[in-house]
Formats: C-alpha cells, structure tokens, sequence
C-alpha cells in the first residue's frame, strides 16, 4: 500500500529541489525562479496527488518564499491591510481601518521568519543577528 504524503511535506520536498536547481543560476530573476518552481512541482512524483488548484496555490506559495516576503506577501498585497505585526511565527496580527485581528497566516518554523527577517533588513543595509538583533 503506498503512503500518501501530506501537502506540507509535499511542499517541503519541492522546496528542497527548487533551492538546489536555482543554484546553477548566479542571480535568477522572477521569470527564472517561477518556471523553476513549476518544473519542479511537475516533476515531485508525490505531486501528483495534488489537484491542480492545491499545485498552482504550492507554485504562488513557493514563489512567495523564494522572491518575496513568503507568507506576508498577500498581506502586503492586500489594500485594506494598514499595518501587519508579528509576533512569533505563530502569531501574525494584521489591522484593517481602526481594528486589529489574528491573521490566519503564519510561519512554518522560526527559521522561516528568521530568512524573512533577514531579508527585509537586508533591504534597508541592515545586518540581524545576536549582535545586532
């Protein structure tokens, strides 16, 4: 009997074969990055239980990870979103007009909000770390 893996780890596994493949790119531009992202969702023989829909929402996902502020993106996308304020990687608040509510988003690990974190300070020339947190 085959054992169906779940879409977390689905995704992690495609994660996984997009960072090694980008690798041969010295800078890879968006085009790059997406049809990477595809070529290896298609080509995860695990992926193949997905629907379409689940495997284009792991495409934009794994896109977001990679190029952009991974699970913020659709809140920064988001124009009634004023302010987005998180608090752990569990703990993602966001405030639309005068209100504050818990967002149904939220990071997978630590490490994961640790490389978004890293890449917003890298965007202003600041360095994060112990020294420097």
């Amino acid at each position: 009997m085959a054992i169906t893996k779940s879409y977390a780890e689905i995704k992690a596994a495609v994660y996984l074969s997009v960072c090694d493949r980008l690798l041969k790119y010295s800078a890879p531009d968006d085009e790059q990055v997406l049809k990477t992202v595809r070529e290896c969702i298609i080509a995860d023989k695990d992926s193949t239980s997905l629907t379409p829909k689940l495997r284009g929402q792991m495409s934009h996902e794994l896109f977001n990870r990679i190029r952009r502020l991974d699970v913020l993106q659709d809140l920064l996308d988001d124009d009634s979103v004023t302010e987005i304020m998180v608090n752990g990687p569990g703990n993602v608040f966001i405030e639309r007009g005068s209100g504050i509510e818990r967002s149904d988003v939220y990071f997978e690990t630590q490490r994961q909000l640790e490389q978004v974190i890293q890449r917003l300070a890298s965007g202003v020339g600041r360095e994060m770390n112990d020294l420097n947190p």
